[in-house]
């Protein structure tokens, strides 16, 4: 059966990169991946803007999804159709929306503003401009709820003060006294573990507004990246799975949540309640995927340049990764 399975899902996959030319998939990778100098070259070639990959999305929607402001353009003058959407998400100008892309959506949006009114023969009162064409839209994840949100800078603690700290990456958290502060790695702890931990690693003691409020917002999920090492007896070889980008997930502030999954049979969109983490920072996902309980943890590191992360786990699967949508 497992033999088959593969053998159908083969065939699946050659029958839609037969529907795919390779320029066209050179296309969509290079609208999504914002090289607009290829995008230019494979659209000088002839390579239709208007292709669809095996997931449902054209060249233009690639684009706008990651902010590729030069690359929408570029397709947009060579005839790539603004109104095609995808079957779940709509056009390129809905998922710009949706993922905030405030540059790509005014170039999308452009061709729908009134046209201005032609030169008169001589002056005269100008005719009143044309409503503009309404857009479908999409709402913005609600406000959070009153109070702060914003996680403690580093320095809130001193000190002698009892907090709670966090060495698995803000899924777990342990009672500690805070025994000194480095301004640029952070706190180090009385009787705890060697090293230091920045601000998103340590809390107070006292549940606050920020442990739920941070996390309202929308957040884009991908696979984690793995690797991984194989070998035929003779040679050795190095394997990577994983980083494929998934839709995004809304957590909202009134305690609901909005998240499209993956499955066998498509893609679903879950929506549900979420409950406060009662161990910790956090909010948990009441009977999200395979109708589980997903606890979203905050992963920001301090000093990484990939800004605020959170990782979305269970414990009957594996775990997603995700960063916030600006």
């Amino acid at each position: 059966m497992r033999l088959a399975a593969l053998a159908a899902a083969a065939l699946a996959f050659a029958s839609t990169a037969a529907a795919q030319s390779v320029d066209e998939m050179s296309l969509a990778a290079a609208a999504q991946d914002c090289r607009p100098a290829e995008v230019a070259s494979l659209l000088g070639r002839g390579v239709s803007p208007n292709a669809t990959n095996s997931g449902g999305y054209t060249p233009l929607m690639l684009a706008a999804v990651n902010g590729c402001a030069e690359a929408v353009r570029l397709l947009l003058e060579a005839g790539a159709d603004p109104q095609i959407a995808h079957a779940s998400f709509g056009t390129a100008a809905d998922q710009a929306r949706m993922h905030r892309q405030a540059a790509v959506l005014a170039l999308l949006e452009a061709p729908a503003q009134p046209p201005a009114p032609p030169p008169a023969a001589r002056p005269q009162a100008a005719p009143p401009p044309e409503a503009p064409r309404q857009t479908a839209q999409i709402a913005p994840a609600p406000a959070p709820a009153a109070g702060r949100t914003e996680w403690p800078q580093l320095g809130a603690f001193s000190v002698g003060q009892q907090v709670l700290w966090s060495g698995t990456a803000g899924k777990t958290w342990q009672p500690a006294t805070v025994k000194a502060v480095d301004p640029t790695f952070g706190y180090s702890f009385v009787n705890g573990p060697s090293g230091s931990y920045d601000r998103y690693k340590v809390v107070a003691t006292q549940r606050e507004p920020f442990w739920t409020g941070w996390f309202v917002g929308d957040w884009k999920i991908s696979v984690p990246m793995a690797m991984g090492l194989v070998t035929d007896g003779r040679n050795l070889y190095r394997t990577v799975s994983g980083g494929l980008r998934l839709p995004p997930l809304r957590i909202s502030a009134d305690g609901t949540y909005a998240w499209r999954v993956q499955q066998a049979s498509g893609e679903k969109l879950i929506t549900g309640r979420w409950a406060p983490n009662p161990n910790g920072p956090g909010v948990i996902l009441k009977a999200a995927e395979q109708g589980a309980d997903w606890l979203v943890y905050n992963n920001t590191d301090a000093q990484s340049a990939l800004g605020e992360t959170i990782v979305v786990s269970s414990d009957c699967c594996s775990h997603y990764d995700g960063s916030r949508l600006k």
